[in-house]
């Protein structure tokens, strides 16, 4: 651990103040550095602030550790997160700053923990200050989890990345609930930046028979993002070294929940060596930012046997307010699932076996793989008869096509808006999957598309040539496997 040298020591008769220089880390040094404060018996609140000029150069995400945490993976001590999106926050016993875990506040050495994200060369200026105080106040109430009756098998159509002002996004949990009514979602899952505390305050009592609540977290690393789906307890997300990858999937494993890697693209693209993962984000926001390029490491994950269920998510960070005007919104893109309920034992055995399709809205068009009675995400041995049943609804005027290890297999256009064809497998093939391309509805999404950028700017990295050239897709299937697939 990358440790300050000087501590803050905050009394109850005063606060106690840092003017540090921060440095960019050298070569292999850790990007997290922590600040001690030695909290004094008795205290009942403690605030944190920091001062720093932040500009396109300098950017310092923070977060707080109580004297329980240790070196990762740590499985206590975690206190709160705001990465960037907060210059300041409280924790005690009663309440906290969204982010922050309300509990006891105990005597010791506790850390405040920065991320250096971008440091200029020369040095960053930097002003910590912690204040104690002893005022009484009450004990955090929890609410209760909601148990909603359970809907019986059928598709179930969901978000799988979502934040609120628990992290960097303006809108609170009550918007976010209201959102996810308004796009007709029947499941969501809820995965603000490093915590899991707007599942714990708010949407574990929150889920009706209409709408599942999910609990979630985005893992934010130096190095890349992923979501561990499923899970309502914190884990660590402090991976640096080569081995923590797999540490981590590990945590997450033994969580309950699922390890999804997220918007695999530029600018904020996987850099870690791969765990062993259960889903990743092939599809996040609208098709046109960058997904093809998560499509094709997707597909060269595949190449290589690894066995993963294709997701999408919108990442939505929710607004202060809901825009009912705006284009891309909660549910862009949506993930669909076949589940036997509508419960989350349900959805993450959906998810975990592959059995569904990412569809560019609620609304979207359906895309479903059948293989000798074998749905999508499952397994058929070497050898067995080779050809794909194609169902496609709401999509007339485009095109499917038919993609495996070897790059395009078929191609045919969608005559109907209930669409339904056979087509051949080839015998060398380990994997086939499907999507639909957009032909007759292309200029209609791109016109949608222009709208929505003049309006919020355009998708960091798009361009000209991206809209004339590539394919606009507009749904995606999980695969069919075919051979020894673990």
């Amino acid at each position: 651990m990358r440790t300050f040298p000087q501590t803050l020591r905050p009394t109850h008769s005063g606060p106690s103040t840092l003017n540090m220089a921060v440095r960019p880390p050298a070569s292999g040094e850790s990007h997290y550095l922590y600040v001690p404060v030695e909290i004094p018996c008795g205290v009942t609140r403690l605030d944190v602030e920091m001062t720093y000029d932040r500009g396109s150069d300098s950017l310092v995400d923070i977060g707080l550790l109580d004297p329980r945490a240790g070196a990762f993976p740590t499985q206590e001590g975690f206190r709160g997160w705001s990465g960037g999106a907060r210059n300041s926050f409280f924790v005690g016993p009663g309440e906290a700053t969204p982010g922050y875990v309300a509990g006891e506040i105990l005597p010791g050495r506790w850390m405040i923990l920065l991320g250096l994200v971008s440091i200029p060369d020369s040095g960053l200026p930097f002003r910590l200050s912690a204040r104690v105080s002893s005022a009484p106040v009450d004990v955090a109430n929890i609410p209760e989890p909601a148990v909603p009756r359970h809907r019986g098998p059928g598709w179930y159509r969901g978000d799988c990345h979502a934040h609120t002002f628990h992290s960097d996004a303006k809108g609170a949990p009550e918007v976010l609930h209201e959102e996810a009514k308004i796009a007709g979602l029947d499941f969501l899952f809820i995965t603000d930046h490093n915590n899991t505390t707007a599942w714990s305050n708010y949407f574990r009592s929150a889920s009706s028979e209409e709408l599942l609540f999910l609990p979630g977290m985005e893992i934010t690393t130096m190095g890349g993002h992923a979501n561990a789906l499923g899970i309502s307890r914190w884990v660590d997300f402090r991976v640096e070294l080569a081995r923590d990858p797999e540490i981590l999937a590990q945590q997450v494993a033994v969580a309950g929940g699922l390890l999804s890697i997220n918007h695999d693209k530029p600018p904020i693209p996987w850099r870690h060596p791969l765990p062993r993962i259960d889903c990743m984000e092939v599809w996040q926001r609208h098709w046109l930012a960058a997904n093809e390029v998560s499509l094709g490491r997707y597909d060269q994950f595949l190449r290589k046997g690894r066995r993963i269920t294709a997701i999408g998510g919108s990442d939505y960070h929710q607004p202060a307010s809901i825009d009912r005007s705006a284009l891309f919104r909660l549910g862009t893109p949506t993930t669909v699932l076949y589940c036997e309920e509508l419960s989350q034992d349900g959805v993450m055995r959906a998810l975990k076996s592959g059995q569904g399709y990412v569809t560019e809205a609620p609304n979207g068009p359906s895309i479903i793989l059948e293989a000798e009675g074998t749905g999508m995400g499952g397994v058929l041995p070497s050898g067995s008869a080779r050809s794909v049943l194609i169902s496609i609804s709401g999509s007339p005027g485009d095109e499917f096509v038919l993609t495996g290890d070897e790059g395009e297999i078929a191609r045919q256009p969608i005559d109907s808006t209930e669409f339904v064809s056979e087509l051949p497998v080839p015998q060398e093939a380990n994997f086939v999957r499907g999507e639909i391309q957009a032909r007759a509805s292309r200029k209609r999404l791109l016109e949608d598309a222009f709208t929505a950028f003049s309006i919020n700017g355009p998708p960091r990295g798009l361009k000209a040539k991206t809209l004339e050239l590539a394919p606009l897709r507009r749904a995606l299937s999980n695969p069919i496997y075919f051979g020894n697939w673990n």
